[in-house]
């Protein structure tokens, strides 16, 4: 950190055998933790699949937006750290027009929320009262499920309980359909 290089850390929440701690190192495990959360640098999981998802999550947003990060990648001809796969830009060539729609509708919805669901009779795939996938043929759904996985894998919604059912849109999401209405608005008819 004081060489303004990115730190990450994270701390499992498992529950541990009380007779296995070393008080000595648990106290000063717990006075770490707590220098770290006044640092904002601590995260959380529970299961090793929710810290395999927040660190690849944490590792690209670290790699695109730490200034640290920024001036090595300058420093480095030829290469460029948002030239990676996977990682969020803003290009809007990048997404699908579904994807676009349902970002779009999805600002709309009072808890910003994306809702993905499959049924013997159908899928959902819903956001502000609309479920995009009803009525559509199975090449429809396939188009409207890749929606949401392009704008998961940009950033613009995430799975906070990592079933892929509730996505909420995220800051860059709003911000993303904002500039895209205003283009839109801006286009001659």
């Amino acid at each position: 950190m004081a060489a303004g290089k990115p730190v990450m850390v994270y701390f499992s929440q498992q529950p541990v055998a009380p007779d296995s701690l070393d008080r000595s190192q648990y106290d000063a495990l717990q006075d770490f933790k707590a220098w770290c959360a006044e640092q904002g640098l601590i995260h959380s999981y529970d299961t090793q699949d929710e810290f395999r998802v927040a660190f690849a999550r944490h590792l690209q947003l670290t790699l695109r937006d730490d200034p640290y990060l920024k001036n090595l990648q300058r420093a480095v001809a030829g290469f460029s750290i948002s030239d990676l796969p996977g990682l969020p830009d803003e290009d809007e060539h990048q997404i699908s027009e579904e994807a676009k729609t349902l970002l779009k509708a999805g600002i709309n919805d009072n808890q910003g929320v994306v809702m993905v669901g499959h049924f013997l009779n159908g899928d959902l795939i819903q956001t502000n009262g609309i479920n995009f996938a009803e009525g559509c043929d199975a090449r429809g759904r396939a188009a409207w499920k890749s929606a949401v996985d392009q704008l998961e894998s940009k950033f613009f919604i995430e799975d906070r309980s990592g079933k892929g059912q509730v996505y909420f849109i995220t800051d860059a999401g709003y911000r993303y359909a904002e500039k895209l209405r205003a283009d839109q608005q801006d286009r001659p008819a």
